[in-house]
């Protein structure tokens, strides 16, 4: 058995690209000399990320890979039995596993989602949705889906597999002050937010500067969202509304 692999990766950060893969499977086997290809079918899959930037997904959010095989390829795969999968009787198998660090992923920390999905007949499309607790920023996942048939021997008819890296936050910076004491209403603060770095692809970064009084942690806001790096204010504002974080 073998694999065909095309991928696709982003030019805009060469230091780290991001990359989608989709494979193939082949088996072949050995008669009389020749390679010859096994009968039935390699019926190809596809997968995609839902509801997410197609270049990396955000992080602590659900994650949901979508598998999925055209109605054409379906059918011609199993031609023999008119388009459907009655493999033994007892039909097929979609199996989902994330090959990149061998992440458990029928433990229930990690998804509800059933990583087998049996059927008999015809499913075109399956979903499997990682819970955000384990989407970590900085991490890389490489899922899987394959198809089987329940025969003697339980036979793979194809599967794909597709890498999705998780957005870093920006990192590395930290917020400046100055003058350190003033009066309120009165003294000019000048707030710096200095030395935040992110991927290329994520910049020019954007920010947004909020404060509270005291020890309370109701924060307001200080300016809108801004691409420059810094705010000049009197503290507190007369009309600062309320922040709330989305």
């Amino acid at each position: 058995r073998f694999s065909l692999q095309s991928s696709a990766s982003s030019p805009r950060d060469n230091s780290r690209p991001l990359v989608s893969e989709f494979s193939i499977g082949i088996t072949t086997l050995r008669a009389d000399g020749d390679i010859r290809l096994e009968s039935g079918l390699t019926i190809p899959l596809s997968l995609r990320l839902h509801g997410q930037d197609r270049r990396r997904v955000a992080p602590d959010e659900p994650l949901t890979i979508v598998g999925e095989i055209a109605t054409d390829d379906f059918a011609e795969g199993f031609r023999a039995t008119n388009g459907e999968c009655f493999g033994a009787g007892i039909g097929c198998e979609y199996h989902w596993s994330e090959i990149a660090s061998g992440m458990p992923l029928s433990d229930p920390i990690m998804s509800d989602s059933p990583t087998v999905v049996s059927f008999v007949g015809k499913v075109l499309q399956v979903s499997f949705i990682l819970k955000p607790l384990v989407v970590v920023s900085g991490t890389r996942f490489t899922f899987e889906l394959s198809l089987w048939e329940n025969r003697i021997p339980f036979k793979r008819r194809g599967f794909a597999q597709v890498t999705v890296d998780v957005n870093k936050r920006p990192r590395n910076g930290h917020l400046r002050v100055s003058p350190s004491v003033g009066d309120a209403f009165v003294t000019p603060f000048l707030a710096e937010a200095l030395f935040w770095e992110d991927d290329p692809d994520d910049l020019p970064l954007r920010y947004r500067f909020t404060y509270s009084y005291g020890a309370s942690s109701h924060r307001h806001l200080a300016g809108p969202l801004q691409l420059g790096a810094s705010l000049s204010a009197s503290f507190p504002l007369s009309s600062a509304p309320a922040f709330e974080e989305a």
